[in-house]
C-alpha cells in the first residue's frame, strides 16, 4: 500500500522533498481505496469467520500479508461498535488462493478460524414489506363489542 504514497505526495502538491515525511491523515485513510483503485491485477474478497472479538484489522492484514498482497480489511462492528467475529479480506487472487488452502481451519488468536472465497450478498426484500413471521395485525373481531351486542339485541 505505501507504494503510492509517493505518487499521493506529488499529487497534494508535497514534491519529491517529502517523500520521507509522512503522509496527511485523510491521505492516509485513502490509502486502501486508492490502491485498490490502481492496481493492475485482479482481487478475491476472502470471508474470515470465528474470528476473536479482539481482532484488529491490522492484525489480519499482517497475518495474511504472509500470502499475497493485502488490498483491505473490513472487519463489520454491530450497533454498539463491537466485532460481529468475521471479517472480509481483500487480496490478489494468487495470495488469495494460496491463503485459503493455508489459513482454513487454522489457529489465530487462540481460535479456529474459517477461510473461504466470500459469496456475494443474497438478495432480501425491502424492510417496509410485510412477510415473514410476526407480520400482520392480530385477528379478533375489531370494532366495538358494546355497539355489536347493542345491534344483536335489536334484531331480536
Amino acid at each position: 500500500m505505501q507504494s503510492l504514497a509517493p505518487l499521493i505526495k506529488a499529487g497534494l502538491g508535497m514534491g519529491p522533498a517529502a517523500v520521507g515525511q509522512a503522509l496527511p491523515a485523510a491521505a492516509t485513510a485513502a490509502l486502501p481505496l486508492l490502491q485498490r483503485l490502481f492496481s493492475t491485477g485482479t482481487t478475491k474478497r476472502l470471508y474470515v469467520g470465528n474470528l476473536n472479538f479482539q481482532t484488529k484489522a491490522e492484525q489480519l492484514a499482517q497475518h495474511f500479508g504472509a500470502y499475497g498482497s493485502v488490498q483491505d480489511v473490513v472487519i463489520p462492528l454491530d450497533n454498539m461498535g463491537r466485532s460481529r467475529g468475521y471479517a472480509f479480506v481483500e487480496m490478489d487472487t494468487e495470495g488469495a488462493e494460496s491463503a485459503v488452502g493455508s489459513l482454513n481451519q487454522s489457529d489465530f488468536m487462540g481460535r479456529t478460524i474459517w477461510v473461504n472465497e466470500a459469496r456475494p450478498r443474497e438478495e432480501r426484500p425491502p424492510r417496509g414489506e410485510r412477510g415473514g413471521y410476526g407480520g400482520g395485525r392480530g385477528g379478533g373481531r375489531g370494532g366495538n363489542r358494546q355497539r355489536q351486542q347493542q345491534d344483536d339485541w335489536e334484531q331480536q
